[in-house]
């Protein structure tokens, strides 16, 4: 049963739709914003959303929907003025081994970086990365907390979230674990509209769950930032799981290459440990050598209190590790068809815009109120030139009778794509990003 929370704090501002971006808090619709997928290129903006605290949102299976898991955090002395002080929403991996930070974004807050402490990596296929350096940031705390934090981040080149709060520290705070810290701490934020999202996964050696599923002892992996959740093929066969092939989905890795799922495996039977707190039906995407047998997503972890509620289930390996690895993968709801080369790219540049509209929103709230009204119109008039824009780059895409003229290609949409002033679309061809994840070692049993 989803727990309840003892305070609403939002203001009726939120309870608005502003375009194409919605935000489901509470069981209402308003508005907020995400660092999920942030826009690479502006000056840096305070990124603290006026936002409520989490409420889960695990039963909706909309198919345009991206829920996303945010931590706001004030970076700066609690003592300091108002004006040094940084709000930004970090994202929490619990299976991070270590916080991360993306190097511009490290820059921009003029932090010095150690270059001699770079880690390599692995991501998911194979390739190697190695971080740049450590830092440190200045001290931060959660909210309107009062303790201050100031933990070691491992610098990376390119990163889906500005700051990553990794497995340790969430332990150490106990920002999952206990109830009261995660409704405190975490908000939920919803993007509808969205035709693909990304999927973390991490292998055997992170955190993962005991558990039966169909009445048969399995340990699944815990990734709180996994957004659907994924079933291993020959793991589905073994068990004798029938393969619904048509309802392929195409995952859609960190270095844009891509992995076609098998399809959906139906009605799946998940218990944590032994059995006897409730029976979880689910739905699985298939994939075809997949790191871990049984991975859980962000949702369902999170909208059935699993870390906290059935923590005694958690096995979680805590020794230091450096040989880690980054895996991430987006899923295109679409599916593959010919002639779409560019559907991706606009994709992830509507995305961008939704999320940075949100930034504007919040932004534009925490305003005088003598100044909201100009902001307001203001922001207006770039959305619906960005909308001009974007139509006019879709219908570019569209095929044309051959009457001799010349059409559209890919690269006149990529062109304009770059060309954009906005700052929700001008970056989408250099936000490839990388996330903490650990490959899976040689299966025990």
């Amino acid at each position: 049963m989803r727990r309840k929370l003892a305070e609403k704090t939002k203001s009726e501002s939120n309870a608005t739709t502003i375009d194409e971006y919605v935000i489901s808090v509470m069981g209402a619709t308003g508005v907020g914003k995400s660092t999920e997928f942030l826009a690479e290129s502006g000056p840096l903006r305070q990124e603290h959303a006026a936002s409520q605290p989490h409420q889960p949102n695990s039963n909706s299976s909309s198919s345009d929907k991206t829920t996303i898991y945010e931590i706001p955090i004030v970076i700066g002395h609690p003592t300091a003025s108002r004006e040094s002080q940084r709000q930004v929403n970090a994202f929490g991996d619990y299976c991070a081994k270590f916080n991360f930070i993306r190097e511009d974004y490290a820059s921009r807050l003029d932090l010095s970086i150690d270059r001699t402490t770079g880690l390599s990596v692995t991501i998911g296929n194979g390739k190697k990365l190695t971080t740049v350096g450590t830092t440190f940031l200045p001290p931060f705390r959660f909210g309107d907390e009062t303790e201050s934090h100031s933990p070691l981040f491992h610098v990376i080149p390119k990163c889906l979230h500005n700051i990553i709060l990794g497995r340790s520290f969430l332990k150490m705070t106990n920002t999952f674990s206990t109830l009261a810290n995660f409704a405190r701490r975490v908000k939920e934020r919803v993007l509808h509209g969205i035709t693909h999202h990304h999927f973390l996964y991490l292998g055997e050696s992170m955190p993962r769950f005991s558990g039966l599923v169909n009445g048969k002892p399995q340990e699944a992996l815990a990734d709180s930032g996994a957004k659907v959740l994924v079933i291993d093929e020959d793991f589905a066969q073994k068990n004798h799981m029938i393969i619904n092939h048509g309802s392929r989905t195409t995952l859609r890795f960190a270095d844009e290459s891509t992995a076609e799922t098998s399809g959906m495996v139906h009605g799946v039977q998940w218990e944590f440990g032994s059995g006897g707190h409730g029976t979880h039906t689910l739905d699985f995407h298939v994939l075809r050598n997949a790191p871990a047998d049984v991975i859980l997503s962000d949702s369902f972890l999170f909208g059935n209190n699993a870390f906290s509620q059935y923590n005694c289930y958690l096995v979680d390996d805590d020794e230091d590790d450096d040989d880690a690895f980054f895996f991430a993968i987006d899923v295109d709801k679409r599916h593959h068809c010919p002639g779409t080369t560019n559907s991706t790219s606009a994709s992830q540049t509507k995305h961008i815009e939704l999320v940075y509209r949100g930034e504007k929103d919040d932004e534009i709230l925490r305003l005088p109120l003598n100044e909201q009204a100009a902001a307001q119109a203001k922001e207006k008039d770039r959305r619906a030139d960005w909308d001009r824009n974007f139509a006019r780059h879709q219908q570019a895409q569209l095929p044309h009778p051959s009457n001799g003229s010349s059409t559209a290609t890919p690269s006149t949409a990529t062109t304009w794509s770059a060309s954009q002033p906005s700052p929700g679309m001008c970056q989408q061809k250099s936000s490839r990003r990388w996330f903490k994840l650990k490959r899976k070692s040689s299966p025990s049993s």
